[in-house]
């Protein structure tokens, strides 16, 4: 509406909003605008929106931020229910704004984006942020807590409040360039096949994006890249050469039973990845 104030106080723009499936009309309108008229809201819809109620709750800004994310959880409900990571990005908004445009916009990487390819209802529920967030608190997980948790969604949860909070040491800069040559060289060795499982009778990568080798190579080939032990080349040629082996491993096909918890599947990943590309 266009009565919004951002932090220094002065008035936001109104929205410009976008057409849905059963308001085609909404787009590119505005709520007010005296300068071209044609381009406002309806006069009847103005009035339902004038007439609805929004509940509201108050967090102040010093309350911890689990008590935060407690309950913007357990206000997510009916309507469209947000997805994990949406939940995240919110919370993250709310605790360090610099740190979710630093993490939208690494996810948004050309490069990270052909080796991730994931579907459009994916990308809405934003799951190339939850990778790449993924791939963070792999990178820097906290054992205690990691043993703190039975499930993987509460333990991202706590990692990500602990990896991006203000007060944390987490070193933008050397992180935003190991995950640029990270994606940059799987890109170049495999392009989107990079995460995919591959088919040993068939000879060939085939199916989805596979998280547990997401999980396990990338993470390892970021830890191999810090090492500085081998120049872009090798890494590509060894990237080649160890996606293929994993998935016969038989750490790698243990670790996909049933009976294996998916938390505990995400941290033998890491370990099994390691091993293999090195």
């Amino acid at each position: 509406m266009g009565k919004l104030k951002d932090e220094d106080g002065k008035l936001l723009k109104p929205l410009t909003l976008q057409k849905t499936k059963y308001l085609p009309a909404l787009e590119n309108k505005v709520w007010e605008n005296p300068h071209s008229p044609e381009s406002e809201i309806d006069i009847e819809i103005k009035r339902i929106f004038k007439r609805e109620k929004i509940d509201i709750k108050i967090i102040k800004r010093e309350s911890d931020n689990d008590t935060k994310f407690e309950l913007f959880q357990r206000l997510n409900t009916g309507g469209s229910k947000l997805s994990d990571q949406e939940v995240r990005n919110c919370m993250l908004l709310m605790q360090n704004k610099n740190a979710y445009f630093w993490l939208k916009d690494l996810s948004t990487n050309p490069e990270f984006s052909i080796t991730v390819p994931i579907s459009d209802k994916q990308s809405e529920e934003c799951y190339d942020q939850e990778l790449a967030t993924r791939f963070f608190i792999q990178r820097h997980s906290d054992d205690q807590i990691r043993k703190e948790h039975s499930d993987v969604a509460p333990y991202l949860n706590a990692e990500l409040n602990r990896l991006f909070n203000e007060k944390s040491d987490f070193n933008y800069d050397h992180e935003k360039e190991i995950f640029l040559a990270t994606f940059k060289i799987a890109n170049s060795a495999l392009g989107d096949d990079a995460f995919k499982k591959f088919n040993h009778n068939k000879g060939k990568y085939e199916g989805a994006l596979s998280l547990p080798v997401y999980e396990a190579m990338s993470v390892a080939l970021s830890k191999l890249i810090e090492t500085k032990k081998f120049d872009e080349a090798t890494l590509i040629e060894l990237f080649k050469d160890k996606t293929k082996e994993l998935t016969q491993t038989q750490e790698f096909l243990t670790s996909q039973e049933k009976r294996v918890r998916p938390l505990d599947r995400m941290v033998q990943m890491s370990a099994i990845g390691q091993a293999i590309l090195k």
